[in-house]
Formats: C-alpha cells, sequence, structure tokens
C-alpha cells in the first residue's frame, strides 16, 4: 500500500527529530549497536563504533556516508545532514527568540498572526548573527548535499520555473543573502538617507546585478527581470485582469519599459512618488494598441476596471474558465452600454426608463449567476456597485478605466427643516 504524501513528509520530519537525538555522543554507540543486531543476519558481525567515529564527530559528508552505509533511505540521510547543517542556527535562534519573548509583556504575542515575524524584537546585531549563520548552513548544504535539499517541497522551482531546480535554488540562495544585507543595511542607516547612504545602497545593488551575471544567463536575466523586476510588479495586477498570453506580456512589458525610462520612474512601486500613467501618455497608447489590435486593446482599457479585476482574482481562487471570464465581462459591457443608451433616451418618460433600468439589473444578475454560480456571483457583485446604481434607475457608461454615471431622474433632497426660533425674539 502506497502511503499519501503528507503522511511520508510528516514520517521523514519525525525521523529527523528522533534520529538527531539519537545522533547524540551517549548514545550512538549503543543505538547503532541494536541497529545492526536487529537488520543484519546473524553470521555478520555488527562493526563497532569507537567514540571517534561518534555520528556526532563525523563531517557532514562522511556523516551523509555513514548514513548511507547503514541502509537508511536516501530521504532520511539528507534531512539528517541537514538539520545537522543548520543545527547553530536554528538553536541560536531558538535562544534570542526565547530570550526577547521572555523580555517583553506577554499581550505582545497573545494574538500574533501565524505570519508574524518574531525576529522583528531582536537587535540589528542578532539578525545579522543569524543571517550569517543560516548563510553558512546554507552553503555547507550546497557543497555537502547539492542545491535540491534546499527546495524539499518545491516551491522555489515553481517561483522560478525558467530555470532548472538546481539553479532556482542557488538563485533563491543569492537573492536571500541580498535581501538580509539590504536588512542589515537599513538597520545601520535608519530612517534618514544621506548622499553617501544611497551611493552604499546602489553599490549593493550594482553587486548584486554582478553576481546576478555570473549565475544566469543573458536570456535566464531578461526572463528573471521580466518576472521580478519593478516593472514587472507595476505591471503584475493588470496583467491577471487582462489575461496576457506570454507573447503579449512580453510586448507589453518591453513597451512599460520604455514609458518608464522616458520618465525616469523610482526604482520601487512602493516608494509613494506620483507618476503618470502609461495610459495618460498618447505616444505609448498608440503603441499598445498597434501592437494588441483593436479586440485586446479593449480588453486592456477596460483591465482597470474595479470590477474587471475583482473577477479575475475570483477566477483564480474559484477556478474559473476563462471563457467564463471573458463571457462575463462582456455582459457587463453590454449592459453598462444599455443602462447608457437607456437612462439617455430623454424622449421616453420617466417612469418607463427606470423601470427598464431595473428590469436590466434585476437580467443582468440572473445570467451572471447564471455564468459564475450563486455563490461567486454574491461576492463578486460586491464589487460592482453600479449594478445597484442601475437597479435604482441609473445609467452607465464605461470609458477605458473611467465610469460615468447618470439617474433618469434627479434626486431631490428635503427641504431643511426652519431654524429654531427663540422665544421673546
Amino acid at each position: 500500500m502506497k502511503l499519501p504524501s503528507f503522511l511520508l513528509v510528516g514520517s521523514l520530519v519525525a525521523n529527523a527529530v528522533l534520529l538527531t537525538w539519537w545522533l547524540a555522543p551517549d548514545r550512538a554507540s549503543a543505538a547503532l549497536t541494536a541497529h545492526n543486531s536487529s537488520t543484519r543476519a546473524p553470521t555478520t558481525a555488527a562493526p563497532s563504533l569507537t567514540p571517534r567515529a561518534a555520528p556526532s564527530a563525523l563531517t557532514p559528508a562522511a556523516l551523509r556516508e555513514h548514513l548511507t552505509s547503514l541502509g537508511l533511505p536516501p530521504a532520511a540521510v539528507t534531512a539528517l545532514v541537514r538539520a545537522r547543517l543548520y543545527a547553530p542556527h536554528d538553536a541560536r535562534r531558538r535562544e534570542l527568540l526565547t530570550a526577547a519573548s521572555q523580555s517583553l509583556p506577554w499581550w505582545k504575542f497573545a494574538k500574533r498572526p501565524p505570519t508574524y515575524d518574531s525576529s522583528i524584537h531582536l537587535t540589528p546585531a542578532e539578525r545579522k548573527e543569524l543571517h550569517d549563520l543560516e548563510a553558512e548552513a546554507r552553503a555547507a548544504t550546497l557543497a555537502t548535499l547539492g542545491p535540491v535539499p534546499l527546495d524539499p517541497t518545491g516551491s522555489i522551482a515553481a517561483r522560478y520555473a525558467f530555470l532548472s531546480p538546481e539553479k532556482a535554488v542557488l538563485l533563491d540562495a543569492l537573492e536571500q543573502d541580498y535581501r538580509n544585507l539590504n536588512s542589515e543595511l537599513r538597520d545601520e542607516l535608519g530612517r534618514v538617507r544621506t548622499t553617501a547612504d544611497r551611493e552604499r545602497e546602489k553599490l549593493l545593488e550594482t553587486e548584486r546585478q554582478r553576481d546576478l551575471a555570473v549565475l544566469l544567463s543573458p536570456a535566464e536575466r531578461e526572463i528573471l527581470d521580466q518576472h521580478t523586476s519593478p516593472t514587472a510588479t507595476r505591471l503584475a495586477s493588470r496583467m491577471l485582469a487582462f489575461q496576457a498570453t506570454e507573447e503579449e506580456y512580453r510586448a507589453l512589458y518591453a513597451i512599460q519599459k520604455s514609458f518608464e525610462q522616458h520618465f525616469t520612474l523610482p526604482a520601487s512601486p512602493a516608494s509613494g512618488s506620483r507618476v503618470p500613467s502609461i495610459d495618460s501618455q498618447p505616444e505609448f497608447t498608440k503603441q499598445i494598441r498597434a501592437t494588441l489590435g483593436e479586440t485586446r486593446f479593449a480588453d486592456w482599457e477596460s483591465s482597470t476596471q474595479t470590477h474587471v479585476q475583482a473577477l479575475a482574482q475570483l477566477a483564480v481562487v474559484n477556478n474559473l474558465p476563462p471563457t467564463a471570464v471573458r463571457e462575463v465581462n462582456a455582459l457587463l459591457a453590454a449592459a453598462a452600454a444599455s443602462s447608457w443608451t437607456l437612462v439617455n433616451d430623454d424622449a421616453r418618460p420617466t417612469e418607463q426608463r427606470a423601470a427598464a433600468l431595473a428590469q436590466l439589473a434585476a437580467a443582468t444578475r440572473t445570467q451572471v449567476a447564471a455564468k459564475l454560480g450563486p455563490d461567486v456571483t454574491e461576492k463578486y457583485l460586491r464589487d460592482v456597485f453600479w449594478i445597484d446604481l442601475m437597479a435604482n434607475g441609473g445609467g452607465v457608461q464605461l470609458t477605458g478605466g473611467s465610469i460615468s454615471m447618470r439617474s433618469v431622474a434627479p434626486i431631490t433632497r428635503p427641504a431643511a427643516p426652519p431654524a429654531p426660533t427663540t422665544p421673546g425674539k
């Protein structure tokens, strides 16, 4: 019977914990003797293990060979050696975090979320110490076991799917080292940046780029930039709503990159600086239209609409087919166009237009539910606020990323009550 993968992983973790205890110097000889006597034939003498050969005294490479010679599964051998290599970092991290938590009020830890990073309570020097220990353990793991054990779940390989699994782990290690260096530099510089401080930050980025050039080929560097650069970050949310093909994305990335160089946008999208939108620049809009064609250019323009972006996110969470997303977007675009025609048809009485708009809103809700299902529709239509406006006699016009709204009748406000009078006056 084949065990499920999660049971196998749990078993390996449990084995790693038990075998780490087992590798202690005062237990190694007795445990190995018992293991050999139970797993080998009676005619085979169990080899004696002198104190010099105790597992705790072996180098990581020798420990790997020794555990392999005992017949342990390769995954268990890898887990044990990796645990040995990371033991100094893990022990020191536990020590520092325990000391930090004991020195703080209990309520600071009472309702922390699962993603809470306790290391924020450490001093800059303590964080640097842990960064150095982690870098040493990672380098030793790469040298002893290769890169794959550093990505046991495959998440790193998935993040850098354009690279081999081995190179993906090396890239992740490089990026982690520079994140640590940047964190240490921020701790050192504080909030106020001088010209000299900015030069140090630029130097660190120059070193990072040089290391990337050594690790990756020019083609791999180009793909990395397309996936992780500030330009890619700016495009990411819009690409989800636009549902770009790989060819479309590459073309749009090149135009966006040219636009950013033309206007010298900040290196980080989170810098807070106000920057122009590419949609506000006719020269670049013309390039996008020529690249995509009229039909896809219309999709590009509507990809900034709130309801289009909301549906794209729901599609990922609920595994909606692309055809359903396109059909719902087209349905809403048609409903908006019809509402705008109705609301501006001054030849019809107000009551008739209001009733027709209410019917259009109800029909649109029904059609959306037929495409998405009732549960997803309920969540989705919360972001399509103008459906409620339509149901109350309003019309909308969707133009690119903007929305125009109009009601069939002006909203009348009740007259203000008269001001109270003072007796005797």
